[in-house]
Parts: C-alpha cells; sequence; structure tokens
C-alpha cells in the first residue's frame, strides 16, 4: 500500500451537484458566470410567520439515469440531494465501481434535522441514538450507489462541503 506524500497531486476527477443554480457543473457554472442569484421568495412550504421568506432552494432534484423513478420519487428530499450528487460524480468521473472499494464523505450541516425539528416542534428533546434511529443517509447513499468502502458525514454548518473534501484528501494520503 502505497502513502502519498503531502507534495504529491490528489485531483477531483467527477463533480456531483444540486443546487439553486442547477444540478450539474456547467448549468451551476454558467448560471454563476452570468451573474444569476439563486434566492427567492419560498413558495415549497408556508413561511408567513417567519420574518425571513427568502431562501435559495434547488428545486426538483433530478432522478439519476440508473435509479428506478418511483424509488427515487418516494426517498426523502436530502436523501434525493445525495443519490443525485454522488451517482453525478462518479458519471461525470467515469468510474465503475464494480470491484473498486470506494469511500464515500458526504459534508451536510443538518443530517438529523429531518429527525429533530419535527421532535422539537412536538416538545421533545431527542437526541441521535443509533439503536433506535434510521441507518443514516451517508450509509443509505453508500448502498444505493453500490459503493464499498468507508462511510463519514462531516456536519460542520457551512464548512461540512469543505472539511470533507479536506478529509478525502487526508483518506487518499
Amino acid at each position: 500500500e502505497k502513502i502519498l506524500n503531502s507534495h504529491q497531486r490528489i485531483v477531483i476527477t467527477g463533480v456531483g451537484l444540486t443546487s439553486a443554480l442547477g444540478h450539474s457543473y456547467d448549468e451551476f457554472a454558467s448560471a454563476l458566470l452570468a451573474g444569476r442569484s439563486g434566492i427567492d421568495k419560498i413558495n415549497r412550504f408556508r413561511v408567513e410567520e417567519h420574518p425571513c421568506q427568502i431562501a435559495g432552494l434547488a428545486g426538483e432534484i433530478p432522478c439519476p439515469a440508473n435509479a428506478n423513478r418511483s424509488e427515487f420519487d418516494s426517498l426523502l428530499r436530502l436523501e434525493q440531494m445525495a443519490h443525485w450528487c454522488g451517482a453525478s460524480a462518479l458519471q461525470d468521473a467515469g468510474i465503475d465501481t464494480h470491484g473498486l472499494r470506494v469511500g464515500l464523505i458526504l459534508g451536510m450541516g443538518a443530517e438529523w434535522m429531518q429527525m429533530w425539528e419535527p421532535d422539537r416542534q412536538r416538545g421533545g428533546h431527542r437526541i441521535r441514538m443509533a439503536n433506535l434511529d434510521d441507518e443514516s443517509v451517508v450509509t443509505k447513499t453508500q448502498r444505493r450507489l453500490g459503493l464499498r468502502g468507508p462511510t463519514l458525514t462531516i456536519s460542520a454548518a457551512c464548512a461540512s462541503g469543505n472539511w470533507a473534501l479536506a478529509e478525502g484528501r487526508r483518506w487518499l494520503q
């Protein structure tokens, strides 16, 4: 097993993304370079009682080419985003993962919010309990993509994605 030194290059070979500016690198880059804003009035859910009524919402998440449409539509939105991004990055990289050990690091600031927020709104004080909770989004995504390797979710607010990239580099080293 070869260990990389800090001077050897590690490159990103595939990109998968979903954002208010698009769902591919080309869409995102074109919108960004054109100076388009992804911020708009929230219309997906009710916000009349909230002081802020604008956000950058990602819109409908595309279904990956090799995914079952009805199964994809039944996923939580967060799971759709993770599946789309992972499948898109692998496709963009041109990687056939069959037989490869591929790790997955998901940089996300709110994985357990889908459980905690509704509980808190009901007056609860729930914390993450592995024996009671559903498997994590990164574990579900790993299974859906057919990956074998380590998984990790980085939850560090707005720094989550950058930290995930840095951790991926460390894994490769």
